[in-house]
């Protein structure tokens, strides 16, 4: 009995089979696409720039982050220009260039300010971009504003009418500090700590220092705010 061979399967060519090209490029698609959520969920903008300094790629929450409209890549303009202060463009320009042109493998960080809001930003090389370019570009991660520790200090200074001490102890607590890490961190007795809390909560009319956080986050600006159980 003659038995015919089956013909070798053509390897596809469109779908997610996992061995053609095309399902390759879908997987980078997809893993790229999954960072993109995550980075966005943890509310740090990804923006890409490919060897000639053009804007390749940006997550939502870059976008949304640097006021920009959805179809601003196809725009064709100048993402730092447009966004940035003068001495941030100049400083993050001259970062992107010692990426691309030395090929510095090491982190650049800098602070820059978008409107009038300071940012924190890391500069990386990398040797593919963004959705499966193949050459070589920059990533730039773009982390959520902090405040001011010294501003946030005298807004609560003079909201609550304490001394500085006793804002940056107020503060200290509000951040999850015990008395003690207070104490050991600036150098004071507990008992100075202890006294000082008691004065605080005198001052602002409250009982506990729980009671303490939830006022300052609910009057405090530049403070972030979020939900307090009282205990």
């Amino acid at each position: 009995m003659n038995m015919m061979k089956a013909a070798p399967l053509e390897r596809c060519r469109t779908c997610l089979c996992g061995q053609c090209s095309a399902s390759e490029i879908n997987k980078v698609y997809a893993l790229n696409s999954a960072l993109d959520h995550a980075y966005s969920a943890l509310r740090i903008g990804l923006v890409f720039f490919d060897s000639t300094r053009k804007l390749t790629h940006l997550n939502e929450h870059a976008r949304i982050k640097l006021k920009l409209p959805e179809e601003f890549i196809l725009m064709g303009k100048d993402l730092i220009g447009e966004c940035f202060d003068y001495q941030s463009q100049t400083n993050l320009k001259n970062a992107i260039n010692q990426l691309i042109i030395h090929e510095r493998t090491n982190d650049i960080h800098l602070n820059t300010y978008i409107g009038n809001e300071k940012n924190a930003v890391m500069l990386q090389r990398l040797e593919k971009t963004a959705f499966g370019i193949n050459a070589a570009g920059v990533v730039m991660f773009i982390f959520e504003s902090q405040p001011d520790n010294d501003t946030s200090s005298a807004n609560v200074a003079r909201i609550f009418g304490l001394t500085k001490t006793e804002a940056r102890l107020t503060l200290a607590i509000v951040n999850g500090m015990t008395a003690t890490e207070y104490a050991e961190k600036y150098d004071v007795s507990i008992n100075t700590a202890y006294s000082q809390i008691k004065d605080i909560l005198a001052k602002t009319g409250t009982r506990r220092q729980a009671e303490l956080v939830k006022l300052v986050l609910e009057h405090s600006p530049n403070l972030e705010k979020r939900k307090i159980i009282l205990q």
